[in-house]
């Protein structure tokens, strides 16, 4: 654009001038008296350089943004995936280390907790959460004496921090496995208390630089 500019800008630095001294020359051709010319010159070169700007300026910033945003539009229109792509953000790649440790620090937290299928089922849900997937089938659809609600969001705040997910992606993730424990919360108010210490818990919150080592919350529990 700015090389179009400025051809426009030499052509018109040659031309205004070159018709404004035309016209004085007709003017004095035809009879016309030394001011008459001068100031006939100067109009004519006020007019044309008012006029030139006029035409730079809308073309800079209506016309030529206008155009731009038609082929932008019709690209987009023409090529689909471009628009799917935009659509949706992109799904940040996590270490599969790091999905292992956490697939491992559930697994050991809910062993002897949840039954063999619901730790199979948990596991699954896990790597799809970790993926990027939603809709995922619950893990447990029971209450477990003296399990918490706290200690479900402390375990999703250790989960969820380590697969970089924000507090409303747990919390998400947390209400499709939990559905009973958290049938009185809803993700706005998980999301905000994943952290929270005000309560009763036993899972602790495990500080992101700190190895996730598995809880034995079956043992605290009485279950073994």
């Amino acid at each position: 654009m700015k090389q179009y500019i400025n051809a426009m800008r030499i052509f018109a630095a040659l031309a205004i001038p070159g018709k404004a001294i035309s016209t004085c020359i007709q003017i004095s051709t035809d009879g016309g008296d030394a001011l008459s010319v001068i100031l006939s010159g100067i109009y004519m070169l006020i007019l044309l350089t008012i006029g030139y700007f006029s035409l730079e300026y809308g073309i800079r910033l209506f016309i030529y943004p206008n155009i731009l945003q038609l082929v932008n539009t019709f690209s987009k229109q023409n090529n689909p995936q471009n628009i799917t792509n935009e659509a949706t953000p992109a799904i940040p790649l996590i270490d599969p280390v790091t999905i292992e440790n956490v697939v491992e620090y559930a697994l050991g937290t809910f062993d002897k907790v949840f039954t063999p299928g619901e730790l199979k089922n948990l596991e699954a849900c896990i790597r799809d959460f970790a993926n990027g997937k939603t809709g995922m089938n619950p893990s447990i659809e029971r209450r477990i004496s003296n399990f918490r609600t706290l200690d479900v969001f402390h375990f999703g705040w250790n989960i969820g921090k380590r697969l970089r997910k924000s507090n409303i992606e747990t919390a998400s993730f947390l209400k499709s496995q939990f559905p009973i424990q958290l049938i009185e919360s809803s993700e706005e108010t998980v999301s905000k208390k994943l952290s929270s210490d005000d309560g009763s818990f036993l899972i602790p919150k495990i500080p992101i630089h700190l190895p996730l080592k598995p809880f034995p919350l079956a043992a605290k529990l009485g279950l073994c």
